[in-house]
């Protein structure tokens, strides 16, 4: 096998960044930026249709628009000054239409408006900040060649807000003081006497703007800018503070949304309220555009790193769209990437080859990847997220452990929702355990405050016709004692029970085996077969710890055979028999030299990643191998190495330091006795984990940006963009042929007959579509319509 035979790709997940989404004009396409690309979703079929990846960090982009004369063009602002014009409809060989670097005096923060043209720019500019503090805020009149305008320029700026129409623009002080500007130029400044803390801004459409101010208290401030007549109003229902309001185009309803995860329709008129509520998500941003009016944008804010977008039908609220991205569990908050940056920067540090891997925080992730459906799952807190890699596109999140449904609020924020710490799937791909952990909140000060509760879980794939997920089978509360945590989980080998059976250990060094039993006497004669078994997971095996003090530096694997299972914690190495499930009489020499982070064991070696060394260890001659490197790695390191037992191999990723301070990463695959990498690439970010997939014989990893590659041998595991082409191409195709059904309502059949083209005409286009040219599509649908 040479270097040549492999393919690495990253064509798949990706973050959701939350801000920047659009929906076409004619309300059937959403625009979605995610961290690495954009992609467009078809509202009718609720796919993605289209995969953009160009050279720009779409991170840095704060706002989008639609070019007003030409809807297949998208501008994007990003904070680095640039204007990028994209082609995001049509198939063009590079999908960047133009690009403009703009020379102004500080950072784009929102795009306003075009100016007479679509070569001048109303920007508003300033300092950019994640959070609402005090600065200073310009709007420029800018032309595309950098030349520039200041129309105003306010100090002290904490929130600003234009109206859906983008014709008028409010700003607030942290002195609490409004001021309105508008297409006319003119600012001018509104006097209120509020002086709660106020969380969130919105205007209404001219020529008669509305003011609404969401409060930190859960009111929002009401009141009528050019009718001094109508007094200001009070809207009550929020308990926790306002994160977002916005007006309809025609200023008759207000949304609001925050913690409680509702979705809260005011109709100004009627003082009637509708409701939207058990969202996914904390409410953190309401797109409502003047030209989509049936449609409004909902952000859902998940974890402080992960969010979903939503689109909801103005006229039943229905979800028209869910979009989200893959949901890794990161051991550190992303947040720190950054600081961690510039620490190193303060410090003047300077990198060499010894201090490249030295990173400071753990952003290590934990997944799994089905060994049948070929499916990730990611744990976050009590849910499961399964994320299709090849379709690219999330299949379903279960709730894994019970939490808390509606938002929480005030006091209720200081209960922590349960925490799935350990995942492994059977052999067969028809089990599944998890185990959680729930942390009994702080609130009275008892004695028990601080015993967490733990609960090992079986769960059995049904398989249905109407639906089919994960059937919780067996719940054990404390699997190996009050306030024994498990640490490591893993699955039997297929020369063991059929692969049915986990084994279990704890952070005191014990270990415990269960298996499935089936009781004859619950019996059930259901079905077919007049016989329906329900299976209960028990203990069968236990080997106990030494009751020392507690370590999470541990990790166990089974040996292909079935004969002997590798148990490591802290420096310690031992191999115990699965017979009689106590140690072996043979004692293995000190392989690990530091704590433990994962034992894998590959035919005769067993693999060693330490804190500070990557070792292979033969079990026959018991020498070390070739294999011995020397790392440095943290505690997630265990979610950085995978094992392919079918062709023996070992991959493992190094995260380091470049010169400039940006996290990076290096893949290599090895042989376990050989010191010579079978591969070696680079990533431009970190790697947070990495899995092998026995369904497709390649590895899965996910790196920092949350985005899903595929390491495999040969041909690439999954070609996205030809997908999504095509897949574009098909709803073009399908929407044009419903706009032709529209213009011609009837057509002669074979026998000379007229009927009527509709839907149903259109029903055997669909038939035998895999691996069906576009080309002969294309006549299958002129053959109807001629």
């Amino acid at each position: 096998m040479v270097l040549s035979d492999w393919n690495l790709n990253f064509g798949a997940g990706g973050r959701l960044l939350g801000r920047a989404q659009l929906l076409s004009p004619d309300s059937k396409f959403a625009i979605v930026p995610f961290k690495s690309q954009i992609k467009v979703y078809s509202l009718a079929t609720r796919q993605s249709v289209r995969s953009i990846k160009v050279d720009i960090d779409f991170d840095t982009v704060v706002d989008s628009v639609l070019s007003e004369t030409n809807p297949n063009l998208v501008y994007l602002f990003t904070k680095t000054n640039q204007v990028v014009v994209l082609n995001w409809k049509e198939k063009l060989l590079s999908p960047v239409v133009e690009t403009h670097s703009l020379e102004l005096p500080a950072p784009i923060v929102k795009f306003v408006r075009f100016g007479n043209s679509e070569d001048e720019f109303y920007l508003l500019i300033g300092k950019s900040t994640a959070k609402p503090q005090p600065h200073t805020r310009s709007l420029l009149k800018v032309s595309k060649d950098s030349k520039h305008h200041e129309i105003m320029s306010l100090k002290n700026v904490t929130l600003f807000a234009a109206s859906a129409d983008r014709s008028t623009l409010a700003f607030l002080t942290n002195k609490n003081q409004l001021y309105l500007q508008t297409n006319d130029n003119e600012i001018e400044q509104v006097p209120i006497s509020y002086k709660t803390q106020i969380t969130s801004l919105a205007v209404s459409n001219t020529p008669s703007p509305i003011i609404a101010l969401g409060t930190v208290t859960g009111i929002i401030q009401f009141f009528y800018v050019a009718d001094t007549n109508k007094s200001q109003r009070l809207l009550k229902w929020h308990i926790g503070p306002v994160n977002t309001v916005r007006f309809s185009p025609d200023g008759s309803y207000l949304l609001s949304g925050g913690q409680e995860k509702v979705l809260v329709f005011w109709h100004l008129e009627s003082d009637n309220q509708q409701f939207l509520p058990r969202l996914n998500g904390e409410i953190e941003n309401i797109e409502i555009s003047a030209t989509t009016e049936q449609l409004y944008g909902v952000t859902l804010r998940l974890t402080p790193s992960d969010r979903e977008y939503i689109v909801l039908s103005a006229v039943d609220l229905t979800s028209r769209l869910n979009v989200n991205g893959v949901r890794p569990k990161f051991a550190t908050e992303l947040e720190f990437i950054e600081k961690d940056r510039r620490q190193l920067q303060k410090k003047d540090v300077q990198l060499d080859d010894k201090q490249m891997t030295r990173i400071l925080h753990d952003y290590s992730s934990q997944f799994e990847v089905h060994p049948t459906s070929k499916l990730c799952y990611f744990p976050y807190g009590p849910h499961l997220q399964a994320f299709d890699f090849a379709r690219n596109e999330q299949i379903s999140v279960m709730t894994a452990a019970p939490t808390i449904q509606a938002g929480k609020v005030r006091s209720e924020t200081s209960i922590q929702d349960p925490e799935i710490e350990q995942l492994a799937f059977s052999q067969d791909g028809k089990w599944m355990c998890t185990f959680d952990k729930l942390q009994p909140p702080e609130i009275d000060s008892l004695p028990s405050r601080k015993d967490s509760q733990y609960a090992l879980k079986f769960w059995n794939y049904v398989e249905g016709k109407d639906q089919a997920g994960w059937s919780l089978s067996t719940k054990i509360i404390d699997p190996h004692g009050p306030g024994v945590a498990v640490v490591a989980m893993v699955s039997a080998p297929q020369s063991y029970n059929d692969g049915l059976a986990f084994v279990t250990a704890d952070s005191k060094g014990g270990v415990r085996l269960w298996r499935p039993r089936v009781p004859k006497e619950i019996y059930q004669k259901l079905g077919k077969d007049k016989k329906l078994q329900q299976t209960a997971w028990t203990l069968r095996k236990v080997r106990n710890g030494s009751g020392r003090s507690e370590s999470r530096s541990a990790s166990i694997c089974w040996a292909p055979d079935a004969s002997v299972i590798a148990f490591g914690q802290e420096v310690k190495i031992s191999l115990i028999d699965v017979n009689t499930f106590e140690d072996t009489e043979v004692q293995l020499p000190s392989i690990a030299g530091s704590r433990v982070r994962s034992l894998n064991i590959i035919d005769r070696y067993l693999v060693v990643l330490a804190r500070d060394r990557l070792v292979s260890f033969d079990l026959l001659t018991f020498a070390t191998s070739e294999l011995a490197v020397k790392v440095n790695t943290l505690v997630g390191g265990k979610n950085q190495i995978a094992i392919d037992h079918e062709r023996g191999l070992v991959c493992y990723c190094v995260n380091y330091y470049s010169k400039s301070f940006q996290l990076r990463s290096r893949i290599f695959v090895f042989e376990p006795a050989k010191l010579q990498p079978v591969y070696v690439s680079e990533h431009d970010t970190g790697i947070s984990s990495v899995r092998y997939s026995s369904g497709t014989g390649s590895f899965v990893l996910v790196d920092i940006d949350a985005q899903i590659g595929v390491l495999g041998a040969g041909a690439g595991v999954f070609d996205e963009q030809s997908h999504l082409d095509r897949a574009f191409e098909l709803t073009t195709l399908l929407t044009n042929a419903k706009q032709m059904v529209s213009i011609r309502e009837t057509s002669s059949d074979v026998d000379g007959e007229t009927r009527p083209l509709n839907a149903q005409a259109f029903e055997p286009v669909l038939e035998n579509l895999e691996g069906l040219p576009v080309e002969v599509l294309f006549d299958r649908v002129m053959k109807i319509i001629v």
